[in-house]
């Protein structure tokens, strides 16, 4: 159930993402931060599951979208 909830979630900020500002007016930058706490989540997740490539590679997603993330602040600022 716990893996079904992080998985929906997932799949819903994607979308956010996704379709923010292009359906509607919005700014795509506070669902990347979500996502990437998101990523934090997941990364507890394989961890505490043994799963520590995964974990790993959780860490290094959380850090990429760090960056798109003040990335796109920026630009949407503008």
């Amino acid at each position: 159930m716990r893996t079904r909830l992080i998985g929906a979630t997932d799949v819903g900020l994607g979308t956010a993402i996704l379709t923010s500002s292009r359906i509607w007016p919005r700014r795509r930058w506070p669902a990347l931060l979500a996502r990437e706490g998101l990523h934090l989540v997941i990364a507890s997740e394989y961890a505490r599951h043994g799963r520590t490539p995964g974990a790993l590679a959780m860490m290094g997603l959380f850090v990429a979208d760090g960056v798109v993330t003040v990335m796109m602040h920026r630009q949407e600022r503008r």
